[in-house]
Order: C-alpha cells, then structure tokens, then sequence
C-alpha cells in the first residue's frame, strides 16, 4: 500500500463533465513527497464494480470517489484531508454532505442535514450551508452517512454489487464502514470545498421535453411568460431553458439585438452543451483559475458571436463569482449620463456618513448627489456638510414631514437622466451604478433596474436570516407577471437598490403623499406599466436592518395597520384604473370568465378580483355595478349573483385588519 499516494476515482460517461472535473483536480496543491493519479471507469454496468475494479487495480492508500460532475473547488483540499485522517486513525470516511444519523429512508439523497456544498441546480448555483452552529474548531463532525457525490477513504472496503446499482449504495457503503469499527466525517468549511450538479426528476419527463421541443422552436417569447412555473420545476434542463429565455428577452430588448451563436441552432442537445460549456468558462473564470478557454470568450464577446447580456444572464445563475467575471467580459467604455442619487435623511448622524462614503466611493462619477435632511434634531446636517464634494447638494427642511415628503423634493430636483435612491442607513457596493446604467443604456425598454441584497445589522454583519433577506431575494419576470406578484403578495423589491429611469418617473409621477409604509410598493406598480423591470444578479446593496427595530419600515402594530390600508388604497385604485387590455394580460389567469372582453363584463371582473383578494372596495364596486342593469344581467348569468346572493355574501364580515 503506498502512503503517499492518493487517486480520484471517477466513473465517466460524459467527457464534457468529466474533463471538466479533472481541471479542478489538477488545480489542487500537492504536498511535499505526494503523488496523485486520476483513473476513469468507462461503460461499468454499476458505480459499485466500477469502485470495485478501481480499488483492485491500484495500491494508492487514499481515494476519492466521486462523481464527474463534481468540481473540487478548495485548492486545499489533499492537504486537509490528510490532516483529517493523521488526526485521529478511528476516522475511515470523510465526505461533503451528509446525514447525522443513519437515514430511514435511504434513497433520500440530497435531503442532507449536515455540511457543506455548492448545488447547481440549473438556474442558480448556491451554498448549501448545513454547518449551522457546530463548532469549526473541532475541524470536523462525526456522522454515519455521506452523500457519494465525494467520498475519501483510507480503508478498504469491498462495496456492495449488483448487476443494477442499489439507489443507496453510497449509504449502504457507509453502513459497512461503521460496521468495520471505522468513523465517517464531514470537515468544517469555511467556503465550500465542492461544486456538485443537481440533476432533475424522471417524473416530469413528458414536460421535459414538451420545454425542450419550444426551444427547439426558438419559441422563448412563449416561456417568458410562465418564466416562474418553468423555474419552479425540480428539473435541471427546465431551469435551462429558464435561463435561456430570460436571456433570450434581454438581447430582443438591447440595443445590438440577438446575437449569440446558440439562436441559430434547434438541436436541443447542441443548444444545451453550448450552455453548459460557457457556464464552465464563466466557474473558472469566477473560480479564478488560469484556463485558456477565458481569452477564447473574450474574443467571442468582442466579435458579437456571444452577447454580453447571455454573459450576464448566465454568470447571474453563478451569483458568486459575478463580481469576478464583469471586469473581464462586461465592463466597456461608454460616456456617463447623469445620475441624480436621492438621499433623504432624518436623525441619521451615526450612519449617514457610511452611506455618503458608499456614494462618493462609486467607480460611476457623473453624478449629483441630492441630501433631503427632513429637520433632522440630531447631528445629522454636520455630519452631511462636513463633506466637502462639489457633486453634493443639500436641502434642508423647516419642518419634518418624513419620507415622502423629502423623497419627493429630490425627485422635483433631480437633472440626471437616471435617479438611483438609498436610506440614510444603506450602504452600495462600488461598481453598483455602473452596472445598472451600462444596463439600462443598453435596454432603453426598461424603466427601473433593481440589484440583489444583503441585509446588514449596525455592525455591518450580513443578516441572512432576516424576514427582508429572503423578502428581497427575487428573481426577473416579465412586468405584467410583476404587476400580478405585488398585487397578490405585497411589495418584494428594496428601494435602495434601485435605479430608475428619469423619464419614466416624471410620466408616472412621484411618492403619493398619503402613503408612508407603502410608496415605493405604490411607484413599483405605476413603473411597471410603463416599462420592464430587471433585477441585476449581483448583491451591490446593503439594506440596513436595526436589531432594535427602529427603521420606518419595521413591523409594529402601528405600521402593519397602516400598511394594510395603503395596500388597501394602492391596489382598489390600480385596478380600477387599469386599461381594459392590460388588465386582461395581466390577470387572465385569475378571472372567473376567461372569456368576458367588454367594458362592463371586465368592471364587474375587476370588483369579484378586489373582493375575492380582500379588498373592501370589491364590496362597494359591487354595489354600484348592481345599479346598472346590464351589469347586474352579466353577474346574475355568467357569475351566478343575482340580488339575493350578493345580499347573503353582503352579509358576511371582511376581515382586511
């Protein structure tokens, strides 16, 4: 047995995925006096004689089996392991994911309870965190299964055979290793040690291909729509073509137009190996990691042959490695319109000066920089007039009248052609601005650019499990379906990470004064009739939360009152004075009569919308609907409401408080 040696062990069935796994591999740090061999099993009739035959066939006293679409993203890694097992000789198994106690059900994978692990699932690739509060300084759990995606042994165990694999061989297996009186761990991970893709499920097959068959078509204008319920299959190749249809409604609405190689192909296959392939470019690319294939893209990206809004689209499903990846094939030289950045303040000396720091820090120069202090009685105007910038200007109010008010003194003063608001306790990420006018400039479409979020407490700390954190964490749409989305669930979208527009507020007017908890969840909805919405998938905002509870827009019983009566406003308003055709489009999926087109037939599909959803003024628009006979003929015949059943539902209480 030689001690010095450790080999990866791979089965391979997918040269694509699997080459892509040996250059992480060969990536790794070797120790000192260490040797590492890889060794492919093709066309084993099992996983289990595959390890088995490999295990013979070589003396190496470590191996790693894993899968071949399981990158090792800890250069680290050898090392590590190694110091797992010299530190305690009881320890046999080490793995990434896995279970604290011997599951029950044992084809149950990926509902892991402990460790660590990148999933890529198709749309996203995000850190699975199962580490909770274990402590790090142990250095590892003890466990009694792992999930096979990687697994290291330094014991030899036969695994179990079979002419067809067991589901569960890779738990069976760790079954025998306790058995043999040997331990299993999972390391503690600072950052996840491997990237592992997440295939779907057989059940959804037929619907599989029925997707597969539009984007052959080149029909993605029919997925956009329905964008969520493709996104919300558990199905790699659905999240796919997701992906490809957001992209492929970007570069309709640039200002270059369609461009990438892969529209012109309607071979599925050849469509998805293309994707996967850039994909794989843009992880090493974020991975930093020299790879030849980077410079490749680059020129592919400067020719035209792919377009920078499929870079962008598809580094968005790698969130973590963005930020990494847009100097390199995103960034271009172009002239700065004028942003007028709002930044209304109230008592907010301890923080104002972070947040004035964030905004001078911007790597976007052409800008004015418009501080509302709203009679602020602390020292918040010192704090602001200590900066010394000749691209701020400051309005000072006689007397506090909150948000609304002072937001809307610097919309009325704003000159830019965009405006981009921030609290007076939010921070950005430097690059924010640039990226979202460089988008906007390309996509003259689009009202209002959204970011990605962090939720942050006084300290600065990332507070993921804040309510705003996942409130906030939200994915691109069209703007009808985002029309439905915040008439239905509330507002879902953070202020401070938006940049709207200039002409397009001006048309759809500002704040509402009557509104405090709810006026931006208001201009979202009166935006969104305008133009499209687009989230950028980088985190560039801080949102500030007080553990205290002492933002504006923390949850008491006097704000959730008042929220729900502004909802109450917005959305009676909204409806009714939404255009016959638009409100069609937008809630054909919730009318009672698909087929009602007519004035009247769709006034009395908005009042049974408003009261369906809760909303009182759904009562009263029935109520005068009654006194026009055509209208009360079309809810008694198509509806079945004639006066006797709107006297009984009458008769029923509201609960909207």
């Amino acid at each position: 047995m030689d001690t010095k040696q450790i080999v990866f062990i791979i089965c391979k069935n997918d040269t694509s995925w699997y080459e892509e796994c040996v250059r992480y591999i060969q990536d790794l740090y070797i120790p000192e006096g260490y040797t590492v061999d890889i060794l492919s099993i093709e066309d084993a009739e099992s996983v289990s004689l595959a390890y088995n035959a490999a295990m013979e066939a070589g003396n190496a006293e470590y191996k790693v089996y894993l899968y071949q679409d399981t990158f090792i993203l800890h250069r680290g890694f050898i090392q590590d392991i190694l110091s797992i097992f010299a530190a305690d000789s009881s320890i046999g198994m080490i793995g990434m994911a896995g279970y604290r106690k011997f599951p029950v059900d044992v084809e149950g994978h990926q509902h892991w309870d402990i460790g660590r692990v990148c999933i890529d699932n198709g749309s996203d690739v995000y850190d699975l965190n199962l580490q909770n509060n274990q402590d790090k300084k142990a250095g590892y759990f003890f466990v009694e299964a792992i999930d096979g995606f990687l697994m290291v042994t330094r014991e030899d165990i036969k695994w179990e055979e079979g002419g067809v694999d067991r589901p569960s061989y890779d738990v069976w297996q760790c079954q025998k290793m306790l058995d043999h009186g040997k331990r299993i761990v999972i390391p503690w991970q600072a950052e996840p040690w491997c990237y592992h893709r997440h295939w779907g499920r057989d059940e959804i097959k037929a619907l599989r291909q029925q997707l597969t068959g539009i984007a052959e078509a080149g029909a993605y204008d029919v997925i956009w729509p329905i964008i969520d319920e493709v996104r919300g299959l558990e199905d790699r190749e659905s999240h796919v073509i997701a992906a490809l249809a957001e992209d492929y409604a970007l570069e309709k609405a640039s200002c270059q137009g369609l461009t990438s190689e892969w529209w012109m192909s309607h071979i599925w296959g050849e469509i998805y190996n293309y994707y996967e392939q850039i994909r794989f470019v843009l992880m090493r690319a974020g991975c930093q990691r020299e790879d030849e294939r980077i410079q490749e893209l680059q020129k592919m990206v400067w020719k035209g042959r792919i377009h920078k809004d499929a870079i962008l689209s598809l580094a968005g499903t790698i969130t973590p490695v963005l930020d990494r990846i847009y100097p390199i094939l995103l960034r271009e030289c172009r002239e700065e319109p004028l942003v007028s950045v709002i930044l209304p303040v109230y008592n907010g000396a301890v923080h104002v000066g972070e947040t004035i720091e964030s905004i001078l820090g911007q790597t976007y120069r052409n800008m004015e920089i418009i501080i509302v202090d709203d009679a602020s009685t602390d020292h918040s105007l010192e704090v602001i007039r200590s900066y010394h910038d000749s691209r701020i200007k400051v309005i000072t109010c006689e007397k506090n009248r909150n948000i609304v008010y002072s937001g809307n003194l610097g919309f009325k003063a704003a000159k830019g052609k965009y405006v981009a608001l921030i609290g007076h306790d939010d921070l950005w990420k430097q690059d924010k601005l640039e990226k979202q006018v460089a988008f906007l400039e390309e996509h003259l479409s689009y009202s209002v650019c959204f970011t990605r979020m962090d939720v942050i407490d006084e300290n600065l700390r990332i507070c993921k499990d804040s309510f705003c954190y996942r409130l906030f964490s939200e994915t691109n749409r069209t703007s009808n379906a985002w029309i439905r989305k915040l008439f239905i669930g509330g507002n879902c979208l953070c202020a401070p990470s938006a940049c709207i527009r200039k002409e397009m507020l001006d048309k759809v007017g500002y704040y509402r004064y009557a509104l405090l908890q709810l006026q931006d969840y208001d201009l979202w909805l009166r935006l969104f009739l305008e133009g499209e919405v687009y989230i950028y998938p980088e985190k560039l905002t801080f949102y500030r939360q007080f553990n205290n509870k002492k933002n504006l827009s923390a949850i008491n019983d006097e704000t959730a009152i008042r929220s729900i009566h502004e909802k109450q406003f917005i959305c009676s308003h909204y409806i009714k004075d939404m255009a016959k055709e638009q409100f069609i489009d937008v809630f054909s999926g919730d009318m009672l009569d698909v087929n009602a087109y007519g004035e009247k037939e769709i006034l009395c599909e908005k009042a049974l919308l408003l009261w369906r959803k809760g909303f009182y003024s759904g009562h009263y628009d029935l109520a005068e609907l009654l006194e026009d006979e055509e209208c009360r003929e079309i809810l008694e015949i198509n509806y079945h409401i004639d006066l006797a059943q709107f006297y009984r539902l009458n008769a029923q209480p509201v609960h909207f408080e």
